[in-house]
């Protein structure tokens, strides 16, 4: 891939992630959790911030690897805030859940959320706890399920699998990150039909693409729900874990560096 392409797919990722940001900043953000709901923000840098929740029930078999959960939160958010989301259900599943902050509140972005910052997290992650490496997935949140899928994309070979939340492209460009596709990523789209977002002609033109990637995904639609996610979020979480529970790789996992954390220079 040259560096005009990789110039491209930066700025389309980037104004996806960041559309969806305009449209959540309408949403009341849910309150700030409690101070004790998850495990204290750990640094992966001096400038990076994560929220983390770690099942008790894995401390009673420390030798057995559990699944590891990445939340992207949606505009105006914080990942202390998804991870207090799934925290009940991560205790009753045996989970790991894990909330970075993206590099600016209002969006997800590349290069500053590169791929390569999300890799660093869950090897952070994995150096302290027992995580399965074939079982490490990616749930988000309106801009963050926008930017869920776009990791997903590019790295089909790390992540078990995809879910997301209030997401779907505007247009076919936003799909750029379908021409990394390397292993038929199991996709689980869930989306209010209430939702200012929703389309059908959006919804059916967003898995077109993901066909053409030989990708088929998954989609569940909630009559009637807008786009807010804290007054459904036990409701959505479950529909996400029902999917993402079933997938694993079936090697250990391959990440690979496309540059896309660090602006291409020009040729």
């Amino acid at each position: 891939m040259n560096r005009t392409t990789l110039r491209h797919l930066l700025l389309v990722l980037t104004l996806s992630a960041s559309s969806a940001g305009a449209q959540t900043s309408a949403t009341p953000a849910p309150a700030e959790p409690a101070a004790a709901s998850a495990t204290p923000a750990e640094p992966v840098s001096s400038q990076r911030d994560y929220a983390l929740y770690v099942s008790t029930k894995l401390a009673a078999k420390p030798e057995q690897l559990a699944p590891l959960l990445v939340v992207l939160h949606g505009s105006g958010q914080r990942g202390a805030q998804m991870v207090e989301a799934w925290k009940d259900l991560a205790e009753r599943e045996g989970l790991i859940v894990v909330g970075p902050d993206s590099l600016d509140p209002r969006q997800w972005t590349l290069p500053g959320d590169g791929p390569h910052f999300i890799s660093a997290l869950v090897d952070a992650i994995k150096a302290k706890h027992p995580v399965d490496p074939r079982r490490v997935y990616l749930f988000g949140y309106s801009a963050g399920g926008l930017y869920a899928l776009s990791l997903g994309l590019i790295e089909t070979e790390y992540f078990a699998g995809v879910a997301s939340y209030a997401a779907i492209w505007k247009t076919e460009a936003d799909g750029a990150a379908a021409q990394f596709v390397k292993r038929r990523l199991p996709v689980k789209l869930i989306i209010g039909t209430g939702d200012a977002l929703y389309d059908r002609d959006r919804q059916n033109a967003m898995k077109q693409t993901l066909r053409k990637a030989r990708i088929a995904a998954d989609l569940t639609l909630i009559e009637g729900q807008g786009h807010g996610y804290a007054s459904v979020s036990r409701e959505v979480n479950e529909l996400a874990w029902s999917f993402l529970r079933e997938q694993k790789l079936a090697a250990d996992p391959v990440y690979v560096d496309y540059g896309l954390d660090a602006p291409t220079a020009a040729p």
